[in-house]
């Protein structure tokens, strides 16, 4: 009985094992290494924050999903530093060395690695009826809204903490600033958070007198917190000059900031509130045009977390609205389009894409401004966009567009089915027959099982399903884990003529 469950224990520890080397990194992982392969990480193509050194050790700031509290202990035994715990996952630094193995603890869900945000907000004043709410009993108010009793954060870089617009309005010589929280400064005092300690830290009452500023190089954090709180002098200031003002300054890296130190400023700030008794306005004058903005990303549900009644955040829209961000067309269900761009510069093309030494390559990929990415889909008059595939993927037999995604999702489904990848191979009278090359889940596995398979299947038509097969047991790839179609395809040509594919 003793030597049965010694086998039980350790076939169970090889089947853990084999689960997790299978395990499938996190897209912005895979991204982030695939940009740190091709050079692209501190290049202003990026989409995310830059790494910095702690302790002698190359961090990356990361949102982390875990599935309990327990996995904290896990992670902090692998080097992360943990930051803040928000319900259902936390801010931390994760050596870069060490993102592939950290997405693979036993109770990390998902691992974000930081998008990069720029600055904004610099115009707002003459848009508001800011001095009508500051007299506020001159125009039928009850009472003048100027802040008093509240605390006003700001999360910003480039702050001149001896600046005017910090001063008290009677007496120069006060401060209105109750607090700094610096997320780069570890002279002050350090800055705790139930179990953990957050970067840098803050600085208190006398302190914040002898501060200059967190970034020489910028006055962004300076405008943006004067125009929310600043003093009035002579006229011009802050939409809420009786408040308390707290400074949250965030690293500028490279050509962005962090979400990460974002998150964890917006805490700071809400856990300060609640220890004075005060509301508090949030302003986060930063934003990005990268990824979903639909309230899923980890900033939005850490602001989501902290929001209600007396705890209201103000975040910028963005200064994009005079530049062409995105594209658009006009198309019908049935039609497919070549859509997705990117836009050039006005100084020619996008310095951050060309082919070197190879100016015709390059010309053929922009049109008018914008630059071809490869990727085809349809646009349905819901607004919903279905990418079909690549177009370098793209099969064409007998007229009709073949994308292998949809074949290869039909493939993947089979449970005899490990993973598949597709492409088109020459045919005499169609002018390309699709071929799979299949790693089998189940060495049982025939070519006939994965023709009925596709035959049955109410997603492929019968002109999709491969003509030819041939089982393999792994597939090429790249450093990051993506398949590579253009090298499949070479192969299945070569292939088909040393007569190694199964035809149906």
């Amino acid at each position: 009985m003793l030597k049965k469950t010694i086998i039980t224990v350790c076939l169970l520890s090889l089947l853990h094992i084999g689960i997790h080397a299978q395990h499938v990194l996190p897209s912005t992982v895979r991204q982030y290494l695939n940009e740190r392969a091709l050079g692209e990480h501190e290049t202003a193509i990026s989409r995310f924050a830059s790494s910095r050194m702690v302790e002698g050790r190359e961090m990356i700031d990361c949102f982390i999903a875990i599935d309990n509290p327990g996995t904290i202990s896990r992670l902090r035994a692998a080097g992360v530093a943990v930051n803040c715990e928000f319900d259902g996952f936390v801010t931390a630094q994760v050596p870069v060395n060490l993102l592939a193995q950290v997405s693979q603890i036993v109770g990390v869900s998902d691992v974000e690695v930081s998008p990069r945000i720029k600055l904004c907000t610099d115009s707002t004043m003459n848009a508001t009826h800011v001095i009508d709410v500051l007299n506020g009993t001159a125009n039928n108010l009850p009472l003048n809204y100027d802040g008093t009793g509240v605390i006003v954060g700001v999360i910003d870089t480039g702050f001149d903490y001896q600046h005017r617009t910090f001063r008290d309005p009677d007496n120069p010589s006060l401060c209105r600033i109750s607090r700094v929280y610096d997320t780069s400064d570890k002279t002050g005092h350090k800055v705790r958070y139930r179990s953990s300690v957050l970067p840098g830290s803050v600085f208190i009452d006398d302190e914040i007198l002898a501060l200059t500023t967190d970034n020489a190089e910028s006055t962004h954090g300076t405008h943006t917190s004067s125009i929310a709180a600043g003093t009035h002098v002579n006229g011009y200031g802050g939409m809420a000059p009786g408040a308390d003002i707290v400074l949250c300054a965030v690293s500028e890296m490279g050509t962005g900031l962090s979400t990460v130190e974002v998150a964890n400023c917006v805490r700071y700030i809400s856990c300060y509130a609640d220890s004075v008794g005060k509301p508090f306005v949030v302003s986060v004058s930063v934003s990005t045009t990268d990824g979903p903005h639909d309230g899923r990303d980890y900033l939005s549900k850490a602001i989501a977390q902290l929001v209600g009644p007396g705890k209201v955040f103000v975040i910028a829209a963005g200064n994009n609205g005079s530049n062409p961000t995105y594209a658009h067309c006009t198309a019908s269900p049935s039609q497919t389009k070549r859509f997705l761009f990117m836009q050039k510069d006005g100084s020619g093309y996008d310095s951050t894409y060309c082919y070197v030494n190879n100016p015709e390559e390059t010309e053929a990929k922009f049109y008018k401004g914008w630059m071809y990415t490869g990727d085809i889909g349809t646009w349905d008059k819901r607004q919903f966009i279905t990418i079909a595939g690549r177009k370098d993927d793209m099969i064409i037999s007998k007229g009709e567009n073949i994308y292998p995604a949809r074949i290869e999702e039909v493939l993947n489904t089979h449970p005899k089915v490990a993973e598949c990848i597709v492409t088109g191979v020459p045919d005499s009278t169609r002018g390309e027959s699709v071929a799979a090359y299949v790693i089998p889940e189940d060495d049982s596995l025939t070519v006939q099982e994965l023709i009925d398979y596709c035959n049955e299947s109410p997603n492929i038509s019968k002109y999709q399903a491969p003509r030819y097969y041939r089982f393999v047991k792994d597939l090429p790839r790249t450093a990051t884990g993506k398949k590579q179609h253009f090298v499949i395809k070479k192969q299945a040509k070569q292939d088909l003529a040393d007569g190694l594919l199964l035809k149906r």
